[in-house]
């Protein structure tokens, strides 16, 4: 299977001003590297502030201004400078912020989910992807606001779809929902990765993915624990503890 995504040697620090005076580099991920292939499912797990989110902003291209990097991140084999990433970005390569908050309160579903399009061929689409994930054609004419957070999640995830991107990388996206609904994002990204897409996965609940992902990412206080499969990770008595 073909590398979609590969991250060598990252490393991760922040500029920030020691006593208000002496500016010094704060690392927060150190010497990081992973292959993920086609049509994987790769989780990223880890405890608060052991640089999850930061790995998944750095594949987008979307680290803050204060922080700085060195390493190789690649799609497809070709590496990722700023012009490249912001190429793809949006197009092959989409993220989905932990928060919907970014979700238009005062656009209606179908209109979201279309782009604002509105002929007869872009509202088939919609509806059908909709429909593929337990939205009924009802909800293009519901606000963000008239649906649950599982749905509001689904919403945001077909919206993605519709654009057809090769990866999706998802940053901790059921942090807020109850159980019913983290499970249904689960299912949904089992079916985005048997339908050819590429993966991403930032979470905090690791039991629950070991059933969903082919590999874990296990960070901890910025550093690389382990990268491999979950039966193997969990089979580590030396991470048990983490």
């Amino acid at each position: 299977m073909e590398t979609i995504l590969s991250v060598e040697h990252l490393m991760i620090s922040f500029s920030q001003y020691e006593r208000g005076w002496r500016k010094i580099q704060l690392p927060v991920i150190r010497d990081l590297s992973i292959n993920i292939k086609g049509h994987e499912i790769v989780a990223v797990v880890g405890s608060s502030g052991s640089g999850k989110s930061l790995l998944a902003h750095a594949v987008m291209g979307l680290l803050p201004a204060n922080a700085s990097w060195k390493g190789r991140i690649a799609f497809k084999g070709e590496e990722l400078t700023g012009k490249r990433v912001g190429e793809l970005r949006g197009r092959q390569m989409v993220l989905v912020p932990q928060s919907v908050s970014y979700l238009d309160p005062l656009m209606k579903v179908g209109d979201q989910v279309r782009r604002g399009h509105k002929d007869g061929i872009s509202r088939a689409r919609s509806r059908e992807v909709l429909g593929r994930y337990g939205l009924g054609e009802d909800t293009e004419e519901l606000y963000p606001f008239q649906l649950s957070g599982g749905q509001m999640q689904r919403m945001a995830i077909a919206s993605i779809i519709a654009m057809r991107p090769e990866v999706i990388v998802f940053d901790e996206p059921t942090s807020q929902l109850d159980p019913q609904g983290s499970e249904d994002v689960f299912r949904v990204v089992d079916r985005l990765a048997e339908s050819g897409i590429t993966i991403v996965m930032v979470e905090h609940k690791m039991e629950k993915l070991a059933s969903y992902c082919h590999r874990l990412l296990l960070l901890h206080n910025g550093k690389q624990v382990a990268y491999d499969t979950p039966g193997r990770i969990f089979a580590r008595d030396d991470l048990k503890k983490l």
